[in-house]
């Protein structure tokens, strides 16, 4: 529909529709929607950003005025409006709003669900460039890498919960990045590491098939939330910087290791995460089931400390008998308040 250096859409209603995308061909992106939702395809990559634009309209007595569209920033729905944005080749570049879109990258108003996607390259959400909801489901999709600049936030509250995944790549969050799902449920995924700020949810899911999970530079707390699930082929955290956690329950699994530091008390135990992902159709969102997982388990070193409280371990789901599982020459040491060893 549109091929442009800039694009600036502003509608009373929708913008596409979940059955026919506007499809563009442009560089820099903005749109808003008053009523209505928004769904768009790019051909390429593209960046979300402020776009003006001004025209020059003939007069009547030859003399011309410059017309200027107002500045515009960021995707936004203003009335339970859903947002779909999938780049079909090339990566998708989210920047902070100086506009409209001041603070944000990306705002789906009320019960309005959001999907970014970037179908063949990688999901970048620079410096503050937020991506939120109030309670609908946020989905972010790279067929390769996804970044989280500094204070960059994805958030929603119950029921809407977050899906973020790097299919073929790392997910990177700075340390003072965060996924915020209050009350619900946060899945993030990646093939190769999966770098933590600061996650907050209900049950958290966290897996990366082909790297590790890093304790970002300048976290200080990388996960809060009931129960959590860690599955890395390579480290969950290391000795020297582990996995910092506040939650209930946890299941960790490490190929190379498992160093987790929980700052209450703990139990061990099954845990399985669901999220629900909304689709670039539109419509309801997609129940993704996970995987229940048992126990601390590594091919090396595990390691945990409570920092407060007790830490319990239960069989698990699973029913193999143990609660902790380790292989070859990997050392184990479980502590509990001021250093009492559990485990050694």
């Amino acid at each position: 529909n549109v091929t442009a250096t800039s694009l600036r859409l502003q509608a009373q209603g929708g913008i596409g529709m979940n059955t026919r995308h506007l499809s563009t061909g442009v560089n820099t992106l903005t749109a808003l929607s008053a009523t209505g939702a928004i769904y768009l395809t790019e051909a390429d990559g593209v960046t979300v950003g402020d776009v003006t634009v001004t025209v020059r309209e003939l007069n009547a007595n030859a003399s011309t005025t410059d017309v200027e569209d107002a500045p515009q920033s960021a995707l936004t729905t203003q009335a339970n409006g859903s947002i779909v944005l999938v780049a079909t080749l090339g990566n998708v570049v989210l920047n902070v709003g100086t506009a409209t879109g001041a603070g944000q990258a990306v705002s789906a108003h009320g019960t309005g669900s959001v999907r970014i996607e970037a179908a063949a390259g990688s999901v970048t959400a620079n410096a503050a460039a937020d991506i939120r909801s109030s309670t609908g489901d946020i989905t972010v999709r790279a067929a390769q890498d996804v970044a989280l600049g500094a204070n960059t936030d994805i958030a929603t509250a119950s029921p809407g919960t977050v899906s973020v995944r790097a299919l073929a790549g790392a997910l990177t969050m700075a340390g003072s990045a965060s996924v915020v799902a209050s009350g619900s449920s946060a899945v993030l995924s990646a093939a190769g590491d999966a770098s933590l700020g600061q996650v907050v949810s209900g049950a958290v899911g966290v897996t990366s098939t082909g790297g590790a999970i890093v304790n970002a530079p300048g976290s200080t707390l990388n996960v809060t939330a009931q129960s959590l699930r860690l599955q890395a082929a390579g480290a969950v955290g290391t000795a020297v910087r582990p996995i910092t956690t506040s939650g209930d329950t946890l299941s960790a699994s490490g190929g190379a290791a498992v160093h987790v530091q929980e700052e209450n008390g703990l139990t061990i135990a099954t845990v399985v995460v669901d999220v629900r992902e909304f689709p670039a159709s539109g419509g309801s969102a997609v129940t993704v089931a996970g995987t229940p997982q048992s126990g601390l388990s590594s091919s090396g070193d595990i390691g945990l400390v409570v920092s407060a409280g007790n830490l319990v371990l239960n069989d698990g789901a699973d029913g193999d008998g143990s609660a902790v599982r380790g292989a070859g020459t990997g050392e184990l040491s479980l502590s509990e308040p001021s250093g009492r060893e559990v485990v050694d």
